[in-house]
């Protein structure tokens, strides 16, 4: 039978609030609960579209079921609430709102169809029928999810948050990556974490990079106090802490015979920041001299109004009162340290040279000049201690930038790739085996749309859009991906033997890592002192799988051999020995198995690299590779084959330098660790750390 509908506003004496109300031809009871339920949660359209009240009430109820104990949270969204949870149920139906009475004639779908015994919901949420309350949960978080199932024995032992998660883990399908699917013993809910844990960490990497002896970050004022050290001198007085802006420093350096004076960057309390700290001797930290830096101190802004006015422009958008009571926040809603917006800065490292994107996609470059890795060119000194615009790139917004030893890449929004720099190996992709002192196009991708680039010592690595992944320059030890070692490649060539859902690259000095969509790891080049941890010293000369626990598969034979051996000491030889042995590998590779683990970033160093992995519902730090100076942050300095669980740190991004590393954690803090000579550790001192160890205030 067909209906019609009008619509009109009126006032409800009850609420005060102005409610939609429809007006129908006669439907059932159970249609017209639904439909004035869909309206009152502000829901409209075919199919609904959810509003933000929507997401709110199942926001609340769950920040309401996380300030309770399980019982009394559970009872007042379940039946069965007993006295003593009284209060939390008067509590709960006073928090969340409230459907008019003819929307609750009959059950709801989630009540009715409850097995019985099972836990059930009533209130508010009984009055929503499946169906809404699973687009309601598709708006939610991971972490939002996960409170759900962990405070509430309804969502804990009803499929809704597992639907939730599988529709939100297929929405982040394309044409080029497949929609994933949950390995033996993980759960959708994971799935989506983990996926979540990748998006943040993406936008948390730009935020911090390690050069060969430097460290660029970006943070929000105050800063920590200021400790500059002059390359000649062993020690300098600790500025005191200025808890209302960051301090203002002068410094003076001579200029031709001539004392020039440059301003410090300073920034009101919540302005962002960029922060240098380490060797200066090329003038990378950006300072306006060439002193070193043993704590992240604000780059200088003499001769470089425009990059102060970019970073002056960022906008921070305020958390509302009740978008911090109900555990909200807005996309752009940003927080202290990783937690910054799309709309924040980026800042690279090159061994002796940096960079910077800001929101507007200008790029600001410093540092060593030598061979023309700042892309200025034209007349440029040799060395540039403050920020200046890369002016060759014309009108072209930056997306991606990333700075090898000394040559440099840039992708632009327009899918395009640019470099400049030192090219006699070719890592400039031009075709020639010259330096470039201003960009210039590589043509060799001018048919494809570039996602991001990497860059090493002497190769260069690009992912275009439908993940094909490019290589180019040095090859001696396969770190290009090439199968011709012996050549060096002037034009961008496909890499064949990997992945099509490739979502994140790095490279090392003379190794690179890719990472696909599903959190596999792939290696490939230099493989001295494990760099690649594929449990040897041996070049990969193709990709290569990387097991991500095989630590802990390592540890189990181990104890598999101890176990043998007591046996045998025990006069059990035979057949017993060979059981014993046998039930141990198994136990323990069954429990491995249990808890898989993705990748969820990495970065790659000198001749160590770093990752961050999901396992379970917790991101850790594992590294692999060279260790002299601590850099793997597993208390010694003995090399590593495989990757190594780092203890003391929670990471949602890391960084790795030449013999030195970073993570950047959730909450805003930044932790280093290793070769501290010229302070790149950013600790006050110049002692190395072969553990993890916070930095100041960050």
């Amino acid at each position: 039978m067909a209906t019609t509908a009008t619509t009109h506003n009126t006032h409800n004496n009850e609420t005060n609030n102005d409610v939609e109300h429809v007006e129908m031809t006669p439907v059932s009871k159970q249609q017209h609960a639904h439909l004035h339920a869909h309206n009152h949660l502000g829901l409209s359209g075919e199919p609904p579209h959810l509003s933000r009240t929507a997401s709110q009430l199942l926001r609340s109820a769950s920040k309401t079921l996380t300030k309770t104990n399980f019982d009394d949270a559970s009872s007042a969204f379940r039946g069965g609430a007993t006295s003593a949870s009284a209060t939390t149920s008067k509590r709960a139906a006073v928090d969340a709102p409230s459907l008019p009475a003819h929307a609750a004639r009959r059950p709801s779908k989630v009540a009715r169809r409850s097995p019985r015994g099972a836990p059930t919901l009533t209130g508010v949420l009984s009055e929503l029928p499946t169906e809404i309350l699973d687009a309601v949960a598709t708006h939610l978080t991971a972490e939002d999810l996960g409170r759900l199932t962990c405070t509430c024995r309804y969502f804990a032992t009803s499929s809704l948050v597992e639907r939730a998660s599988r529709e939100l883990v297929s929405r982040n399908a394309n044409a080029h990556v497949a929609a994933l699917q949950p390995a033996k013993g993980e759960t959708w809910l994971r799935l989506l974490w983990f996926q979540s844990s990748c998006e943040r960490s993406s936008v948390a990497t730009r935020h911090v990079s390690l050069g060969s002896y430097h460290t660029l970050a970006t943070i929000r004022a105050p800063l920590p106090s200021c400790r500059v050290v002059d390359d000649d001198s062993d020690r300098s007085d600790v500025g005191d802490d200025d808890e209302d802006e960051a301090e203002r420093l002068e410094l003076t350096r001579s200029e031709t015979g001539t004392s020039s004076r440059l301003n410090v960057q300073t920034a009101k309390d919540g302005e962002q920041m960029i922060c240098a700290f380490g060797r200066g001797f090329h003038g990378q930290l950006g300072r306006g001299g060439y002193e070193r830096s043993l704590v992240p101190a604000p780059i200088a802004l003499s001769s470089a109004d425009e990059f102060l006015e970019g970073l002056r422009s960022l906008d921070v958008v305020e958390e509302s009162a009740e978008d911090r009571e109900l555990g909200l926040t807005a996309p752009t809603t940003q927080t202290r340290g990783a937690a910054l917006s799309a709309g924040s800065v980026t800042v690279v490292c090159g061994a002796s040279h940096s960079a910077a994107i800001l929101p507007s996609g200008k790029l600001f470059t410093w540092g060593l000049a030598s061979s023309g890795e700042l892309g200025h060119g034209g007349w440029t000194p040799i060395e540039l201690a403050v920020p200046r615009r890369v002016g060759s790139l014309g009108s072209l917004r930056v997306s991606v930038v990333a700075a090898g030893s000394n040559h440099t890449l840039a992708v632009a929004t327009d899918g395009s790739l640019w470099s400049c720099g030192r090219g006699r190996h070719g890592q400039l992709g031009h075709g020639a085996w010259h330096d470039a002192g201003p960009f210039a196009r590589v043509e060799g991708l001018s048919h494809r749309s570039v996602r991001t680039a990497g860059a090493g010592a002497a190769h260069s690595l690009a992912l275009c859009e439908d993940g094909a992944v490019y290589g180019w320059g040095a090859n001696a030890h396969g770190e290009s991906g090439l199968p011709d070692t012996s050549a060096l490649y002037a034009w961008p060539t496909r890499i064949p033997a990997l992945p099509a859902d490739v979502s994140l690259l790095s490279c090392g000095s003379r190794h690179s890592m890719v990472m696909t969509f599903s959190g596999a790891l792939y290696a490939f080049g230099r493989g001295r002192h494990g760099a690649l941890g594929l449990g040897d010293d041996q070049d990969a000369l193709a990709p290569r799988l990387v097991p991500l626990l095989a630590e802990e598969e390592h540890t189990n034979a181990e104890v598999a051999a101890v176990a043998f051996r007591v046996a045998a000491a025990a006069g059990r030889r035979s057949a017993g020995a060979a059981q014993l042995t046998a039930a141990t590998c198994a136990s323990a590779h069954r429990s491995s198995a249990q808890v898989p683990a993705r990748c969820v970033s990495v970065a790659c160093g000198g001749a160590h690299t770093v990752a961050v992995i999901a396992r379970g519902s917790g991101l850790e730090v594992r590294s692999t590779g060279a260790n002299a100076y601590g850099q793997l942050g597993l208390g010694d300095t003995n090399n590593r084959h495989f990757l190594c669980r780092v203890q003391g740190v929670v990471p949602l991004a890391v960084a790795a330098g030449d013999g030195h590393t970073a993570a950047l954690c959730a909450d805003g803090s930044l932790y280093t660790w290793g070769r501290n000579d010229w302070g790149q550790l950013g600790l006050g001192d110049s002692r190395g750390r072969r553990r993890p160890c916070r930095v100041g205030k960050w």
